[in-house]
């Protein structure tokens, strides 16, 4: 006989039998999961569930199972497991598609934001996450049935210990006996062709990550999603006292009007990352070039070597190309709420030098309330999916339509001003090289990593192809004459180099590191800007060659004139306390991982694929330092939205 009959002890044991049957999976999907590594983490969630069914018992034996307490200690520990399962289910899904470990401000920002990522949901929807979803079921359902028959009963029981048998069994796959064997990918992780690039020491990097001072067990669903969250936060609390903030923002005012001001271009690739363009790949890796349009833009103007997204996810990156500095360091989107945005961003300067401006873009103005965004950037008109796309263009993914439909719109708005003699300062963003890159001709589904990336190099074809179609109506109506036109990738996209897919949580150089193309006659001769940059530089960058004075201070500096760049920079990651990253000007980065793992240290002159991880005991003074210069940079960006009284400075007027 069977009865549904819901029991804390067995549903406990059910939840942490889904966890261990998702720790397997992970160990078979990436070889950051090796055997020690899943065994560590599994038995630090392990340690959580047994605390719980403690808690459980000592609260039945103190109050009674037959009390009120009794009952409601009953029901809140029911209700726990059916969380653990809940969340193990979506971190497991994360951690497939996009590498990315679950954390609270994931989920929050997730259950906050459902009805935008809906569509972003279900447009990843395929058989790995329906099988989780049923896997899910399966378990919650099993758990909460009691059977009479002892065959039935030990059948259950073997469902739950049959996963975590083989997480204590050390039967995975093993980066140690890899390394010492020196063998290629195992079989079923070589048919998955993850795009890991040339990673020769792969195996290597991973057996010193593992046996370095980083606490695997942070890396448990549920020790990751408390304990580990919370003293990553602590640790870097505590680097973060050490640290004095600098006022490097004061908010610029005062534009003064220039004689012959140039009309300005912002052209955004949506997830088009540095070595995407053929002017940036090695030699002898991308021939032909995906992108030989742009490639001759680069080469007729001003190509910056190196140039950096200040966050990877576009809805921030847009700050720090619209307005010089940083978006606040925080997961929600709180620039994008009506008057929240303090900061005196380059629509609203240039339109005190007489300047009108718009913004294009191919995705809905909804989606993550961009058209508020905009409004709160300054621009006095805004274009978006729901105001440009008819019927005659078709939707591409589940976010843009075809990058072409924005063309015509723009010509017209470029032309109109033209013709009343206003300079304009437009910009449009794309979408096509979105996930999931699809492009005309190339709508299907991809899922499976080999696809996605062929298909994204397909996207990235067809940008290349609209930008060239742009340029050729812009020539054709005369606004290329007298229009500085600035070309960048608002962030990279990752294919799994290190483990990671997409961009929000990539701190490596493929989710961070982005083209910089300056082309028009005010440039004079081409040439390649060299040393660190970064989106802050746009702003003052396009104020300085507009001839537009102002007083305050920006972090950025103008490429005109500055051979050197940035002596340091940071990006950081799109989640709240994921990841802080340092680059210095002699080639050094510094990840640093809030607890989730130890730090890592790369040399990307010698090792621009951060192939080899640096840090160890003998360079932590090394690590450490450039550490302590990160998070003081991000204290001084965080000042843009906490003004002090009295600023140490007003800041440089450009003539």
């Amino acid at each position: 006989m069977v009865t549904f009959s819901p029991e804390v002890y067995r549903a406990y044991v059910a939840a942490f039998a889904l966890i261990a049957a998702m720790m397997v999976a992970r160990s078979q999907h990436s070889l950051d999961w090796s055997a020690d590594v899943v065994l560590t983490a599994g038995f630090s969630d392990f340690l959580v569930v047994a605390f719980l069914a403690l808690a459980y018992e000592v609260v039945r034996r103190l109050a009674g199972p037959d009390t009120l307490l009794g009952r409601v200690n009953r029901l809140v520990h029911l209700i726990l497991a059916i969380a653990i399962i809940v969340v193990t289910g979506l971190a497991q899904a994360l951690f497939l598609k996009t590498g990315e470990v679950l954390n609270p401000d994931i989920l929050f920002f997730f259950l906050r934001r459902s009805r935008d990522l809906a569509d972003v949901a279900t447009g990843a929807v395929d058989q790995e996450l329906i099988s989780i979803l049923l896997l899910c079921i399966g378990i919650l359902l099993l758990g909460s049935l009691r059977f009479s028959q002892r065959l039935l009963i030990g059948a259950q029981y073997l469902v739950f210990i049959l996963p975590i048998g083989l997480v204590s069994a050390g039967t995975l796959v093993s980066s140690e006996a890899a390394i010492e064997e020196r063998v290629a990918l195992p079989e079923h992780l070589a048919a998955k062709n993850l795009y890991r690039g040339q990673y020769e020491d792969f195996f290597a990097r991973q057996l010193a990550w593992n046996k370095s001072e980083t606490a695997n067990w942070r890396k448990g669903i549920l020790t990751g999603m408390s304990v580990g969250s919370a003293l990553g936060n602590a640790e870097y609390q505590a680097l973060a006292k050490q640290q004095t903030a600098a006022t490097i923002y004061v908010a610029p005012h005062a534009p003064q009007p220039a004689a012959k001001p140039p009309n300005i271009l912002f052209v955004l690739l949506e997830s088009v990352r540095h070595d995407a363009l053929g002017v940036h790949a090695a030699a002898g890796e991308k021939q032909p070039s995906d992108t030989p349009f742009l490639d001759e833009v680069a080469r007729q103007g001003w190509m910056v070597e190196r140039a950096y997204t200040t966050v990877p996810h576009t809805s921030k990156a847009l700050v720090g190309i619209y307005c010089g500095t940083f978006a606040r360091f925080e997961t929600d989107i709180t620039e994008a709420r009506p008057g929240n945005l303090p900061l005196a961003c380059l629509p609203r300067l240039l339109a005190g030098a007489g300047y009108r401006s718009a913004h294009f873009q191919t995705a809905p103005g909804t989606f993550e309330d961009r058209l508020q965004f905009l409004a709160n950037v300054g621009f006095d008109d805004r274009f978006t999916q729901e105001s440009i796309a008819g019927k005659d263009w078709t939707k591409l993914g589940y976010l843009g339509v075809d990058d072409r439909a924005m063309i015509a719109p723009a010509i017209d708005w470029m032309r109109s001003q033209s013709a009343q003699g206003t300079p304009f300062f437009a910009s449009m963003l794309t979408i096509t090289a979105h996930h999931p890159y699809a492009s005309p001709g190339n709508i299907q589904a991809v899922h499976d990593p080999a696809q996605a990336r062929d298909a994204y190099i397909k996207a990235v074809r067809y940008t290349d192809d609209v930008v060239r179609e742009l340029f050729a109506e812009m020539r054709r109506h005369g606004l290329l004459d007298n229009t500085l036109v600035v070309i960048t990738g608002d962030h990279g996209e990752a294919f799994s180099e290190h483990g990671q897919i997409a961009h929000n949580g990539v701190g490596y150089e493929e989710g961070i590191r982005v083209p910089l193309i300056l082309y028009g006659a005010a440039l004079g001769k081409p040439q390649v800007i060299r040393g660190l940059r970064q989106h802050i530089d746009i702003m003052p960058t396009v104020l300085d060659l507009a001839g537009i004075g102002f007083s305050g201070k920006l972090p950025g500096k103008s490429l005109r004139g500055d051979p050197f760049g940035h002596s340091d920079l940071i990006t950081f990651c799109f989640y709240n306390d994921y990841c802080l990253n340092h680059l210095s000007a002699d080639g050094g980065k510094v990840l640093f991982f809030y607890g989730k793992r130890t730090l890592e240290m790369y040399d990307l002159s010698a090792d621009p694929k951060e192939l080899r991880n640096l840090y160890a005991a003998d360079t932590h003074a090394n690590a450490a330092q450039r550490l302590g210069v990160a998070v003081r940079m991000k204290k001084s960006y965080e000042l843009a939205y906490h003004p002090v009284a009295n600023p140490d400075a007003v800041g440089r007027k450009i003539p």
